[in-house]
Formats: C-alpha cells, sequence, structure tokens
C-alpha cells in the first residue's frame, strides 16, 4: 500500500498557503511601486486564481477561507467582505478549468479580469446595501488594474518556479478511436 498518498493533499495546501502568505507579505511591505502613487496587487487573489485554475484540488475551500480572512484582517478590507468574493471567483474558476486549459494565456487574463471587476462591483454594492464606509471605487479600480498587470507574472511564476501546470486531458481508448474523456 501506498503511504504518501493521503499526505499529497495536505503538502499542496500547505505549499499553496505558504505562497499565498508570501504574496500577502510583499503586498503588506512598506515599499510601494512608484514613490506611492500605485497601489500595491493583491497578490492572494492573483495566487489563489492561478491555484484554483491549475490544481483544483490544491486549493481547498478551508485554506482560501483561511487565506482570505488573513488578507482581509492585515490590509483593513471589511473583514469577510473580500473573502467571500474570493471563494466565489476561485469556485467559478475551479468550474471552468476545463474550458481554459485549451485556450490562451490571454482569454484567462481576460476572465480573471472580468471576475476580479465583478467582485469589486459586488463587495461595493454589498457595503452600499448595509450603509458601510467604503473605500473610493477609483482607488479599488486602481489596485484592482495593478492585480491584472502584476497576473502574467504570478502565472509565469507559478508554471516555470513551482511546475503548476493545468490539468492535463484523460483519454479513452475505444473500439472506434480515441476520445477525450474530459
Amino acid at each position: 500500500m501506498n503511504d504518501e498518498a493521503p499526505l499529497r493533499p495536505f503538502l499542496r495546501g500547505l505549499l499553496m498557503s505558504l505562497v499565498a502568505i508570501v504574496g500577502l507579505l510583499v503586498t503588506l511591505s512598506p515599499v510601494a511601486p512608484g514613490g506611492g502613487g500605485i497601489p500595491m496587487p493583491d497578490l492572494v487573489f492573483a495566487i489563489a486564481c492561478v491555484w484554483a485554475l491549475r490544481r483544483p484540488t490544491g486549493a481547498p475551500l478551508l485554506i482560501l477561507f483561511a487565506l482570505g480572512l488573513m488578507s482581509d484582517l492585515l490590509t483593513g478590507r471589511p473583514v469577510g467582505l473580500g473573502t467571500l468574493t474570493l471563494l466565489i471567483v476561485t469556485e467559478v474558476l475551479r468550474g471552468q478549468t476545463r474550458t481554459l486549459r485549451d485556450l490562451s494565456l490571454v482569454v484567462e487574463w481576460l476572465v480573471v479580469a472580468l471576475l476580479l471587476i465583478a467582485s469589486i462591483i459586488v463587495q461595493h454594492l454589498l457595503l452600499w446595501i448595509t450603509l458601510a464606509p467604503a473605500p473610493r471605487l477609483s482607488d479599488v479600480l486602481a489596485a484592482g488594474a495593478v492585480t491584472m498587470i502584476c497576473y502574467p507574472a504570478v502565472v509565469a511564476v507559478a508554471r516555470y518556479g513551482l511546475g503548476l501546470r493545468y490539468p492535463r486531458r484523460r483519454f479513452i481508448v475505444t473500439p472506434l478511436g480515441t476520445e477525450a474523456a474530459q
């Protein structure tokens, strides 16, 4: 019997957690690009999206919840709101893994950008409905734009530094030929 099999998902989740914590520390670093005029990217969001697409089983909801909550608490955002939208976005991406693996990085980038914009709008609508103070929409959209500019770099680090690729297609050999199962 193989004793290492149950340990693999735990190690994948641990690796994702460590990479996301490093991303959070970079986001929280006091060094602002461009002398303070440019906001820092939300690297936890970008890392979670890349991981949900390339290792859907390696990004469990509990770990994403903990990382999102930690990110909300440390960055001063409304607690739980960013976590909620992070979980929704990663679940949508996890469901689209089969579709996006056959398309280019540009299409993936656009899908993630649209989901980020949708999550920003949902967050602002929820803050508006609850009459909670909300940051200026222009500031949040600028941070979202910086996050999307950094997304290809996060993909490159994940792909070439960590070896994260899309899940492979499985093929079934039938008497009539080879067919893609997934």
